[in-house]
């Protein structure tokens, strides 16, 4: 008993998540991308309250929490509704170790509720990166309403500029050298993908942002290999998404000097974090486009 009111409390205060997230926390993300994909905000918002419905209840299976025939008809129903989510969860749920043993349940809920919210912080600081870009350089500006085809790498070059995340932890599992420093095994580093990002080994003129660049998707700001953030197909089509409707929508963006400064003389604030590099405010001026034009 004492579970299934567990899983109302966690049920109820995932629909009033969800239902802010959609209808509040990202006011000025969210209308392109529901637009594009066909849904309405009810649609959506029940789309991601069955996919946090979904993570909650297939992860509590393997642990005998819920009773079989509530859990399975609940996972039927919610994946039902999450769509497309379903096969990710029901595969974080019935993962196991190596020797064949399953993992604690709260390490599979926080693995579950990441991937249900991430990409939305992450996905703000890069439409704002690349908005300050747009606004300060009116050529390229235009170049780019011009030429549609240039987005998906305006997009990239944006991730490879300035990247949302600057970096992650990870703790060595073995000794090992790197960069002539000698590391030991259970060290805590602090990886920077943005520095990376920086190359000048890997990219000419790192510190100029280049629209054209042959190799700008070279960047790790997805991280790489095994650690390739699964978003990343789903923040790249956000990022050119969203773009394209601002400037559909707008023409002559433009910083505002009053709250940035005139040119040469900027002013901007960024996010006191370790891992996120974000503006906290992008101040924008622009002329409307009138509808039908």
């Amino acid at each position: 008993m004492a579970a299934s009111y567990r899983l109302v409390w966690v049920l109820v205060v995932a629909a009033w998540v969800s239902n802010y997230l959609v209808r509040m926390a990202l006011p000025a993300l969210l209308p392109p991308i529901i637009a594009e994909l066909g849904l309405t905000y009810t649609r959506a918002g029940l789309l991601a309250t069955g996919a946090f419905f979904y993570a909650y209840a297939a992860v509590q299976l393997p642990a005998g929490l819920l009773g079989d025939r509530f859990g399975r008809r609940l996972v039927l129903v919610c994946g039902l509704v999450a769509g497309g989510v379903a096969s990710v969860l029901t595969g974080l749920a019935t993962a196991t170790f190596p020797d064949g043993s399953l993992p604690e349940v709260i390490d599979v809920v926080r693995i579950a509720a990441n991937l249900f919210a991430a990409g939305q912080e992450t996905t703000v600081r890069l439409l704002a990166n690349s908005l300050q870009v747009i606004g300060e350089r009116p050529d390229l500006q235009e170049r780019l309403r011009a030429e549609r085809d240039l987005v998906p790498n305006f997009v990239e070059e944006s991730l490879r500029y300035e990247s949302p995340v600057k970096g992650d932890f990870r703790l060595t599992r073995v000794p090992t050298t790197l960069g002539g420093v000698d590391i030991p095994a259970g060290t805590t580093l602090m990886v920077l993908n943005a520095a990376a990002n920086r190359d000048p080994r890997r990219f000419d003129h790192p510190d100029e942002f280049e629209v054209e660049r042959g190799n700008a998707r070279q960047h790790i700001a997805f991280g790489h290999g095994a650690h390739t953030c699964p978003g990343a197909p789903l923040a790249r089509a956000e990022g050119r998404v969203s773009i394209e409707r601002l400037l559909d929508r707008m023409r002559d963006i433009r910083l505002s000097e009053e709250h940035h400064g005139p040119p040469g003389a900027r002013r901007f604030t960024y996010e006191p974090t370790w891992i996120l590099r974000g503006l906290t405010r992008v101040h924008l001026e622009f002329t409307p486009i009138a509808s039908g034009r």
